[in-house]
């Protein structure tokens, strides 16, 4: 059973890496796309979609 232990813990430090490394990644994509979208404008790429609205007459 003391394998056991051991390999919990082992997964358990592979995790808290993995959380590290995706925390980074995700840092450095975000600072990416704010340089992007600085150095073009994003709204003009991704416009707006109209939104529908409910019909007051519908026949609910």
């Amino acid at each position: 059973m003391a394998w056991l232990g051991g390999g919990l813990m082992a997964r358990a430090n592979e995790l808290e890496h993995e959380v590290l490394r995706l925390t980074k990644e995700n840092a450095k994509l975000k600072r990416l796309q704010k340089e992007f979208c600085s150095a073009s404008t994003c709204t003009a790429q991704f416009p707006k979609k109209p939104m529908l609205h409910r019909s007051k007459s519908a026949p609910f």
